[in-house]
């Protein structure tokens, strides 16, 4: 009983408060940069990224797929197209070398420019800027069967960028290890979230985009 450490009460009342003013940083963060992202960027990148995907293949500008959101919630997500329209989008993951890819989607893609609209996302509260990554619904319904642990992901919001991401886990998933592996970074970041993390990992994100990530696809 000797080794039982006990928190004091005005302790915990201080991680409480401290906590809650970084859940309010983090939504007011979210706010302002989508706000900004919308305005200063998407609003003259958007009629420039249709006229290039026009050219090049038939469509909208915008891919629309429905994902898995906070607390296994539906929403759709938004990205720029980069891909030719085809009937496999919403259960064939891409891979690397996938025809279906146009050559302005793979520099959207490793650019990371495509996840730009995923801010309106952002602003309309489906999404946060730093969290675990969407994945399609047939996705985590077949991983919530087969990965323990898989379910509390969705604890919190998913993210335009996240902790697996910025750790070496971005890309096509092979096989059960790799999404057990981004599980575990995904966990990791809900279990040690603070305003202070989400910052480090904003940093190293654009830092990535800028030396270019390999494993992009």
């Amino acid at each position: 009983m000797e080794n039982i450490q006990f928190v004091r009460a005005d302790n915990l009342d201080k991680i409480s408060i401290e906590k809650s003013l970084g859940k309010l940083y983090k939504k007011l963060f979210d706010i302002l940069v989508s706000l900004f992202v919308i305005v200063f960027i998407l609003s003259w990148l958007i009629p420039v990224l249709f006229i290039l995907i026009r050219i090049e293949s038939k469509g909208s500008v915008f891919f629309i797929q429905e994902r898995s959101g906070l607390h296994l919630e539906k929403f759709y997500c938004i990205k720029f197209r980069s891909m030719k329209m085809n009937e496999f989008s919403d259960i064939k993951t891409t891979v690397k070398g996938d025809k279906r890819i146009t050559k302005i989607g793979d520099f959207l893609r490793k650019s990371s420019i495509d996840e730009l609209p995923q801010f309106f996302n952002v602003l309309m509260g489906h999404m946060t800027i730093v969290g675990p990554r969407p994945h399609m619904v047939n996705q985590t319904e077949k991983y919530n069967q087969k990965i323990y642990k898989f379910k509390e992901r969705h604890y919190e919001k998913p993210g335009i960028t996240g902790l697996a991401q910025i750790s070496g886990c971005r890309g096509v998933i092979k096989n059960d290890k790799d999404m057990m592996y981004r599980l575990r970074y995904d966990l990791f970041y809900i279990n040690n979230w603070s305003f202070l993390f989400d910052m480090k990992i904003i940093i190293k994100t654009i830092k990535q985009i800028i030396r270019y990530d390999e494993n992009a696809v």
